[in-house]
């Protein structure tokens, strides 16, 4: 068999009437021009029945990690926080956070919006996925703080940490006072971390084209002519 590498989807590399989508989202969470937003972007779920990886969370690793950012970090912040677990439910009760805690006024949880259009009123993004949501987060000039941790969902290599710590602001969740750690950065000015994401520009790309996304140009133009050769040079 042959695998060929196309890369990701179009819409995960560029985004598409941006101002449109951008206006449209500022109105649904009640957004000014002066607010400067943080998204967060959960990549873990609570497993329920179904474990999704080996070193996925358990449910209270998950809850105690979601409630110390939203109480400990994201309240203590000078910025608007956009909120979004992970979109799914495997447990019969899964109450939402703004139902069981009082969440500061800075905090606006999403429900059903798609992370697509969300994120273009991103000035910061924060994750901690390592699935196909972190692709989606890779924006230009929007700086991405990844939350790294060795208990769980780790990254495959010691080779893959170093890129990402040479891309990404990176803080390990493992680490004591790791919520101080992201306070201090998500309290800078916008600008300052706008310089600091810049500075890893090149180390990122190489990160986004070997592992998160492909090869640079239009992947369903790529896709088309890999089929169109093999369909040639197999007679088919």
């Amino acid at each position: 068999n042959i695998v060929e590498v196309i890369g990701e989807s179009d819409q995960k590399k560029h985004i598409y009437f941006k101002n449109i989508q951008k206006y449209f989202m500022k109105k649904r969470f009640n957004l000014s021009n002066k607010n400067n937003v943080i998204v967060h972007v959960s990549g873990l779920s609570y497993g329920g029945n179904y474990k999704s990886a080996l070193d996925g969370p358990t449910e209270s690793y998950l809850f105690d990690k979601e409630i110390n950012l939203l109480e400990k970090v994201y309240k203590n912040v000078n910025k608007k926080v956009i909120y979004k677990k992970y979109p799914t439910q495997r447990l019969l009760y899964e109450p939402e956070y703004s139902k069981i805690k009082n969440l500061s006024s800075n905090i606006v949880m999403s429900k059903n919006e798609d992370f697509r259009y969300i994120r273009t009123v991103a000035d910061i993004i924060v994750t901690d996925s390592t699935y196909s949501t972190l692709s989606w987060c890779l924006i230009n000039n929007i700086p991405l703080v990844f939350l790294k941790s060795n208990i769980c969902s780790k990254l495959i290599s010691k080779k893959v940490e170093e890129y990402f710590y040479d891309s990404f602001l990176v803080v390990e969740t493992d680490n004591i006072n790791w919520e101080k750690e992201l306070m201090n950065i998500l309290n800078k000015p916008i600008d300052e971390l706008r310089l600091m994401w810049r500075a890893k520009e090149n180390k990122r790309q190489l990160l986004a084209e070997k592992y998160l996304i492909g090869s640079r140009g239009i992947t369903g133009i790529r896709a088309a002519n890999f089929v169109d050769f093999y369909i040639k040079n197999n007679h088919l």
